[in-house]
């Protein structure tokens, strides 16, 4: 795997796909708001299609990425069960003994909780690790069959983790994490020029996606498939 050479393609790509094509970069920095839009272009994208599409079938769009919202939702769902079962549960004590006017419980309490938080917090971050490096797979895997039986296909998933190669996946998954780091303090950087920062964050938005998009794809090819 060439993660340098997928970067400047993935680059190409985005600037392929949107440089002189004003309407429709218009058109995609809006579907970052209306965000079905913007997620349906990802999953087109995920296909493999070159160049990047176009926008013919706005409806298609809107669909697409609600499917790739609600499998996003599906497999996340271990972290918002964890999260309340924790904060929730660390919470409710701490109330209670607040309530009872008690130092001694109180301070129990607040032992207690803040454990709770602790573990919960470390569990979370394990937990969206660990989903994130299968949906990813999983989110190509889905794009490509159209059936959703097939992004939680795990033995198909995690044959197609090891073509590509356990160590080659995972520092290109660093190297996303990477960018969307840069981005992010890129755009909070703008974001605080009033207006005309604002405009070129919502503007830059499409691109990023689009980058990140195709970046993905690339990763999943590059071991091939029977998908594909």
């Amino acid at each position: 795997m060439d993660v340098a050479k997928m970067l400047g393609d993935a680059y190409d790509y985005t600037r392929r796909g949107l440089w002189g094509k004003w309407g429709k970069w218009i058109l995609l920095a809006i579907g970052t708001i209306i965000f079905p839009f913007i997620l349906g272009y990802m999953f087109w994208i995920f296909r493999g299609v070159k160049p990047a599409p176009e926008l013919t079938d706005g409806v298609k769009l809107f669909i697409d990425g609600i499917k790739l919202f609600v499998l996003g939702l599906i497999y996340f769902m271990p972290v918002y069960i964890v999260s309340i079962l924790f904060f929730g549960g660390a919470y409710a004590p701490f109330v209670s003994a607040l309530a009872t006017g008690n130092i001694r419980e109180f301070a129990d309490a607040l032992l207690n909780a803040l454990t709770g938080l602790a573990v919960g917090f470390i569990l979370v971050q394990i937990l969206q690790i660990v989903i994130f490096i299968v949906l990813i797979i999983a989110a190509v895997r889905y794009a490509r069959t159209n059936n959703i039986a097939e992004a939680f296909n795990f033995t198909a998933i995690f044959e197609q983790i090891n073509r590509i190669g356990w160590g080659a996946y995972i520092v290109a998954l660093i190297v996303l994490w990477i960018i969307a780091v840069v981005f992010s303090a890129v755009a909070a950087a703008l974001g605080l020029i009033p207006v005309l920062g604002w405009i070129i964050v919502f503007f830059l938005y499409p691109a990023y996606l689009i980058f990140i998009a195709r970046y993905v794809t690339l990763v999943y090819d590059s071991a091939g498939s029977d998908l594909t």
